[in-house]
């Protein structure tokens, strides 16, 4: 059983991720850990597959933090000492979503999905009645924040003065973002900053097309930078301040530059 792709599972929500699917994830997940946190972006499907990964993880005896909408890297920070499920499609359409599995907050790699798929088409039992974990909300969205911008501080000068426009495009990065970048020191206007997971304002993969917003804004002479982020704040593409798209050879480049000269 072939379940998971280049970055986790993902699918048309009527036939491939449906609430089953997201069940029997989580019960098979649930064998590897005892604590579990299970957090999901703003797809309208959302809501109703995280319910069905909590089943799944807590008829398999584990206990699981509910910690609603966030990024994705809000989740992996969440399961930074346990494992964690994140329901997202990412960059995909609306009526798409799907799972993607942490532990230590990193992603899972080939053979813990292999060992996944193989649960699910087993398709185990539930524990006894008495075995079935526990569930708690708790909301890490604030901690996440203060955690990047420290790790910013740590790592660069303020942003006192630079004006930066973020199109959010009506994903987590609505509820990220602009409030870190505030905090260091920017002037931030936010682009597609509420979070519909329709995503009306433009399709959720960030390309030069879908950020012509965003690239209007920048050529008109209105910021310094632009950040342009998929569905679920775990990519981001960068505009310089006349409104074109800055290539990832020349992002990982001046982040190169910047970590041997800081190190």
């Amino acid at each position: 059983m072939d379940l998971f792709g280049t970055a986790g599972i993902r699918g048309d929500v009527q036939s491939r991720v449906t609430p089953a699917l997201a069940r029997a994830v989580g019960r098979a997940a649930g064998a590897d850990g005892d604590s579990f946190v299970v957090g999901r972006d703003g797809r309208t499907t959302g809501e109703g597959l995280a319910a069905a990964v909590e089943a799944g993880l807590l008829g398999s005896g584990a206990d699981v933090t509910r910690i609603g909408q966030v990024p994705t890297p809000a989740l992996a920070y969440a399961a930074q000492q346990c494992r964690g499920v994140m329901v997202t499609a990412s960059h995909n359409p609306p009526t798409d979503n799907g799972l993607k599995l942490f532990a230590d907050g990193e992603e899972y790699g080939d053979d813990a999905e292999a060992r996944i798929e193989r649960r699910v088409a087993d398709d185990p039992d539930p524990v006894a009645w008495d075995e079935w974990g526990s569930s708690e909300r708790a909301d890490v969205l604030g901690a996440y924040r203060d955690a990047v911008a420290e790790f910013a501080r740590g790592h660069g000068e303020p942003l006192d003065g630079l004006s930066v426009a973020v199109d959010c495009g009506n994903g987590m990065a609505s509820l990220a973002t602009p409030q870190v970048l505030r905090d260091l020191g920017a002037d931030v206007t936010a682009i597609h900053a509420n979070v519909d997971g329709h995503f009306p304002g433009r399709e959720s993969k960030p390309t030069p097309e879908s950020l012509r917003d965003l690239r209007s804004y920048l050529a008109e002479g209105d910021a310094d930078l632009g950040i342009g982020h998929d569905g679920d704040a775990d990519r981001i593409v960068v505009v310089d301040a006349s409104g074109e798209v800055v290539h990832e050879d020349t992002i990982v480049a001046v982040l190169a530059e910047h970590y041997t000269a800081h190190s």
